[in-house]
């Protein structure tokens, strides 16, 4: 079994997750480009 909640993980997620999206998925393309455009490092 895998832990996927906190406290049992040990770690908290927070920020932008950098999985990229590929070009061949236009659609989600789209979103993940618009999302990483509005982080802020």
């Amino acid at each position: 079994m895998t832990a996927r909640e906190w406290p049992h993980t040990g770690v908290s997620k927070s920020g932008w997750w950098d999985v990229p999206i590929p070009t061949c998925l236009p659609n989600k393309r789209k979103d993940y480009e618009k999302g990483r455009a509005e982080e802020k490092l």
